[in-house]
């Protein structure tokens, strides 16, 4: 949605595009960050694994 808002409503063409995209890959690098700093990953190791008791040859 960036990219043609940029391109057509803006009039700023080709450069809208790559602008537009540009920015939405750094919005999903931003969250995507944001997600993996909020993630509990002790707890969902546990969750993936088990409890310890229930693991075998591990």
């Amino acid at each position: 949605p960036v990219s043609l808002w940029l391109t057509f409503k803006q009039n700023w063409s080709l450069p809208g595009l790559w602008w537009g995209l540009t920015i939405g890959m750094a919005w999903a690098v931003i969250l995507g960050s944001y997600f993996c700093m909020l993630t509990d990953w002790e707890n969902e190791v546990e969750r993936v694994m088990g409890p310890p008791s229930s693991r075998q040859g591990v």
